[in-house]
Formats: C-alpha cells, structure tokens, sequence
C-alpha cells in the first residue's frame, strides 16, 4: 500500500512539511513523540512518527516515543512484538 492511498499524500510532501514544522524551533535537544497506539494505524500517524523520529534524532535529538494507551487495552504479547518501535517499556 502506497503512503498516497494511506494519507492522501506523497511521501516526499510528508517529508518536506515535516522539515517545515523544525524549520523555527531552535535547537532541539529532547522531543517526546505520542503517537496513538496501532488501532489508529490508518491514520497514518505511524508513519508521521517515524519520519520526525528519523529527522530528529540525525539531528543528533534524543527522541522517545510513547503510544497514547490511555483508553484502549494494553497490547498483548503478540502486539507488542509488532510494534514499530524499538524498545518498549511497561510501565
């Protein structure tokens, strides 16, 4: 599935309005990323997550993520193991 058929958008938009959005917030030193968790996975926000996850940190910013959980089950093992993110920490 192409990210157009997900979000309606060009990667490479995505990409640019992404770059935009720092253009004027100085230097960034730690950003905190809550994305919603994966029953919103259409959205597209995954993808967003990911784009200023990896813009950020090769600007050398120490990037955390945390999924927004709040009204939803937690993730079972077999979710959790599907997960885009690479570290997960229960809490």
């Amino acid at each position: 599935m192409t990210t157009a058929k997900v979000t309606g958008f060009d990667r490479t938009e995505i990409e640019a309005t992404v770059t935009a959005s720092l253009a004027d917030k100085g230097q960034l030193n730690r950003v905190l990323l809550l994305p919603p968790d994966y029953t919103r996975m259409y959205s597209g926000a995954g993808m967003l997550t990911a784009i200023y996850y990896r813009t950020l940190t090769s600007r050398d910013v120490i990037v955390d993520v945390m999924p927004a959980l709040g009204t939803h089950a937690p993730l079972g093992a077999q979710a959790s193991a599907r997960s885009p993110m690479l570290l997960v920490i229960e809490h």
